[in-house]
């Protein structure tokens, strides 16, 4: 194309990029002919419309969208009312999420999409912004328990349950919580109010099971915590993991204490255990032996042959189980039962002996003394003939004697010696 003075210019369409125009144009100057080219876009546009809202208030800033129109980037603050921006087809564009002023324990969120390509000729986003705490849910161990819900953001305002859940063993204990809204104590499940960032520590402790026998007593202390288990029971305790724990036993009277199973092992009276996980310990305990003592009982003790006697022979003391040897001291067997029954044949004096042996060996022996006379003859004389026979007899031992002293005398005097005087 021509101009005036000489001056001309063309156009054509960049035949890679139909959206790109050169341009070439030449004038004339004082210092002669200059020539220019140049390159010129034409863009088609499209829409981008959006808007915002935000779910459980709070102070913040608006999100903003940034797109690029005309080839040149452009950032403008969203507003709750629907807006449409003029955008390059094809171009990229983004919104702020989170919101400006969120922190690690507060935000403003969105899960919608928030960035992408102008990829149409109209592009709409209603994007709605939650208000959220975080909250951080934990145990302080995981070998002893867990929680219903791990940590994580949730709606401001909003009143969230959780529970704990021991494993075998162990205990729960309650929780510890900080924040706003947060819980301490032992109620399980529990509810929070969401009013800001929140922890909660679900605390589990390690389970100590002490048994103790009959026969003494077991107390136990760690930290400024004492306490004591009783003979003949059990009882479980729960103190934190990696707590010393001292056991003291004390035997009651008669007893002994014999030695320490479970988590401790050994005869000491006085004994520390560290408790890293759940654990038993039990404490046995035995009688004292008691001297070992026989005891006698026997009826009749006394009458005449043939005379049936009981006897029973206990023991106490020692050790369990006895075993009984009887001697009559009449030459017969000894028998070995606690209770007998035994016949004297002879008149006379007797000393019946039980002898008591426990299971360590240990023997006593135990006397008493037995009468008896002898039959007395019946059947004989009147009443009372038996208690004057003897005198009978002497009687008659007399008068034999007395016919004896008169045969003598006569024959004296048939052969002329004088009489005995």
């Amino acid at each position: 194309m021509s101009c005036r003075y000489g001056d001309y210019f063309g156009a054509a369409v960049d035949p890679a990029d139909p959206t790109l125009v050169w341009v070439a144009g030449e004038y004339g100057t004082k210092a002669g002919w200059r020539t220019v080219v140049a390159s010129v876009a034409f863009f088609e546009n499209a829409n981008l419309t959006a808007s915002f809202s935000v779910q459980g208030g709070g102070t913040h800033t608006p999100p903003v969208l940034s797109f690029f129109s005309h080839g040149h980037r452009q950032s403008v603050a969203l507003t709750a009312t629907e807006t449409t921006y003029r955008a390059d087809p094809g171009s990229e564009w983004n919104i702020t999420n989170p919101l400006e002023g969120s922190s690690t324990g507060e935000r403003w969120f969105t899960d919608a999409v928030t960035s992408g390509f102008v990829d149409s000729p109209s592009v709409k986003m209603n994007l709605t912004y939650r208000h959220e705490y975080y909250v951080g849910v934990t145990t302080n161990s995981s070998r002893g328990g867990s929680v219903s819900l791990g940590p994580g953001w949730h709606l401001a305002g909003s009143v969230l349950t959780i529970s704990a859940a021991e494993l075998p063993g162990w205990g729960f204990i309650g929780w510890k919580g900080v924040g706003p809204g947060s819980y301490t104590g032992i109620s399980n499940p529990v509810s929070l109010s969401i009013e800001g960032l929140i922890t909660e520590e679900a605390v589990f402790y390690a389970g100590l099971s002490i048994s103790v026998s009959r026969g003494g007593s077991v107390s136990f202390f760690y930290g400024n915590m004492t306490g004591r288990v009783l003979e003949g029971s059990n009882e479980t305790i729960f103190v934190p993991a990696g707590t010393e724990v001292n056991f003291l036993e004390t035997p009651s009277a008669s007893y002994r204490f014999d030695v320490w199973t479970g988590g401790v092992l050994g005869p000491g009276s006085f004994v520390s255990l560290r408790v890293d996980s759940p654990l038993a310990v039990a404490a046995s305990f035995s009688a004292e032996p008691q001297p070992l003592v026989a005891t006698l009982s026997v009826s009749p003790a006394s009458g005449q042959a043939p005379l049936n006697v009981s006897f029973a022979c206990s023991g106490t003391g020692g050790a369990l189980p006895y075993s009984f040897a009887w001697n009559f001291g009449d030459g017969s067997p000894t028998v070995s039962t606690g209770q007998v029954d035994h016949v004297y044949s002879k008149a006379g004096a007797f000393i019946a002996t039980c002898t008591v042996t426990d299971s360590f060996g240990e023997t006593v022996a135990k006397d008493v003394p037995i009468t008896i006379t002898a039959i007395t003859p019946s059947g004989i004389g009147p009443p009372g003939f038996g208690e004057n026979i003897l005198t009978l007899f002497i009687v008659a031992a007399v008068a034999a004697l007395g016919g004896v002293a008169a045969v003598y005398a006569r024959k004296r005097r048939r052969r002329g010696a004088p009489p005995i005087r």
